[in-house]
């Protein structure tokens, strides 16, 4: 997991662990994709950073599909 700041969230980001705020209210809970809406929740409850799930690469775990899929139907396997 890697902390990221609460101004380089990015919709489709995955959290890694539970979002608290201050006052100790679950926010996010751990696993959620990211929404532009979730972000501006954790804004609000100024929450400064969430640890973001990372594959074993290195690399975020990124809930969206690849920019070439985006606004095309996917296949559906049979």
């Amino acid at each position: 997991m890697k902390r990221i700041y609460a101004g380089q969230l990015r919709p489709g980001m995955i959290v890694g662990e539970d979002v608290y705020s201050y006052s100790n209210q679950l926010v996010i809970s751990k696993g959620v994709v990211l929404t532009d809406t979730m972000i501006t929740r954790l804004e609000f409850y100024s929450v400064p950073y969430v640890k973001i799930a990372e594959s074993e690469n290195g690399a975020f775990h990124d809930a969206q599909p690849p920019l070439a899929l985006k606004g095309k139907a996917l296949p559906i396997p049979l």
